[in-house]
Formats: C-alpha cells, structure tokens, sequence
C-alpha cells in the first residue's frame, strides 16, 4: 500500500483565510476545496481569461532589457519610426 504524497503550497494569508472558511463550512479539509473549485473552474473561458490578464500584468510591468525587447519586437513599422522620430528628438 503506498500512501499519497502531500505537498504545500504558498497562499497569501487572506486566500487561505477565505479557504479555511469556505472548508470549516463544508466539514471538509482545504485541499479538498481547492481541488473542488480548480475542477469547477479550470476549463471555462472566463478563468482563462483572467489568468491570462494576470500574466499579461505581471510580464507588461517588466522594465529589464529582454522585456524591453520583447516590447520593441510587438511594434509596427510605424510604431518604430515614431519611436525612432520621438529618441532623436530627445538627442
């Protein structure tokens, strides 16, 4: 018989809070509630939406030099000259 492996995972303190109550409601342990809510939630366009909106958040707050890049290579043409235009102005 092998037993199932346990691992823990970082919530901020009022995630976990709301997940205390939520299972102490319920007579269930948290892991369960955080199972349940990830099986209820983890196909639906508007879950993946917002985690994509939380990812683009994070990345666009991003001021290191790949970042900066990644941003330049998302520019039009166009974009790119005025940009050009708007640093040689600032020479």
């Amino acid at each position: 018989m092998t037993t199932q492996k346990r691992t823990a995972i970082v919530l901020d303190a009022s995630i976990q809070e709301k997940v205390a109550v939520i299972a102490r409601a319920h007579k269930l342990n948290q892991g369960v509630v955080i199972e349940t809510m990830i099986d209820m939630v983890s196909d639906t366009p508007e879950f993946i939406a917002a985690l994509q909106a939380k990812r683009d958040d994070k990345v666009s707050n991003r001021t290191g030099k790949t970042a900066i890049l990644k941003k330049l290579s998302k520019l039009s043409a166009d974009e790119l000259e005025a940009l050009a235009a708007m640093i040689g102005d600032v020479k």
